[in-house]
């Protein structure tokens, strides 16, 4: 029987769970819960409090302004951190088959992650909604799982 992990996730929260089987009846093991919460911090309290300055030789004086965004980072440094939870899962064969579940633009972080180290021997299904507001039971109806052969 193949084993199915399922990861739920946006740039704050994630949720992995394993679907089990219960008199022929689904449901979600939760496998680990997993937070960021430098993602939803603001601006000034995830950068440093002033701009750098600088003066020139020639006389001219300005601000060093930071080149990214930093919530932008964070979300970047949650998707790693998932993919080497996920890659853990994989090197343990605790799976075969992952179905990512992740708001649009977080999904595309994690599949930059998955580009740069690709999941071998994993059959990989993406679905691009938010779903980490609902609850285990609701996403049994939503993901209509189905026994595994």
């Amino acid at each position: 029987m193949t084993k199915t992990w399922i990861l739920i996730a946006n740039a704050s929260v994630a949720f992995l769970y394993e679907p089990e089987w219960v008199n022929s009846k689904p449901t979600l093991k939760l496998v680990g819960e997993y937070s960021h919460p430098d993602s939803r911090k603001k601006d000034r309290q995830i950068t440093s409090d002033r701009e750098g300055q600088y003066i020139a030789r020639t006389g001219g004086h300005g601000n060093f302004i930071e080149a990214s965004d930093p919530h932008q980072y964070e979300a970047e440094v949650f998707a790693r951190e998932l993919f080497q939870v996920i890659e853990q899962g994989r090197v343990n064969n605790k799976y075969q088959s992952l179905t990512l579940i992740a708001a649009p633009h977080f999904m595309g972080l994690l599949r930059q992650c998955i580009d740069e180290r690709p999941l071998k021997n994993v059959d990989i299904t993406e679905i691009q909604k938010d779903y980490t507001k609902e609850k285990p039971h609701d996403l049994v109806k939503i993901l209509n799982l189905k026994k595994p052969k």
